[in-house]
């Protein structure tokens, strides 16, 4: 009876163990992506509330990538970019192709942009610099 109860709770550590695993792979805008795409609005999705994420990824991120989910099959794999979760999904095979299509939320794409730009967070909105966000610059460079 005790070697039924041991073997039981043996089973049940190993089921939890393999539910709660999952792995991460962070990129960073500038140095893993060789091309960015943002698709806001396309009259083929069916859910209008998403933005896809297109990138092509750089040789190194592509290499990491597949290493990454060749030990995360069929484990949760979460993707953060300059270290925002962007997206968690199951890994059904090993992705070992430079493009990588992600779907966002509109907030989650607003908040990701400044990233994705380049750009700094702590730089006024163009409303508060007096700068239309539409124009080029045209001030004078000293």
């Amino acid at each position: 009876m005790r070697a039924r109860w041991q073997l039981m709770v043996a089973s049940l550590c190993t089921f939890y163990a393999m539910a709660a695993s999952s792995a991460e792979i962070a990129f960073s805008a500038q140095i893993d992506f060789t091309e960015i795409n943002l698709n806001i609005k396309d009259g083929y999705r069916s859910n209008p509330d998403l933005v896809v994420l297109d990138v092509t990824l750089s040789p190194d991120a592509q290499r990491r990538l597949e290493q990454i989910s060749r030990t995360a099959l069929e484990q949760d794999l979460t993707i953060t970019i300059n270290g925002r979760t962007v997206a968690t999904s199951r890994v059904q095979g090993v992705l070992d192709t430079p493009q990588l299509n992600i779907n966002l939320s509109r907030q989650a794409a607003t908040d990701l942009l400044p990233a994705l730009l380049g750009t700094a967070t702590s730089t006024p909105p163009a409303s508060q610099s007096g700068a239309d966000p539409m124009l080029p610059d045209t001030a004078p460079k000293e």
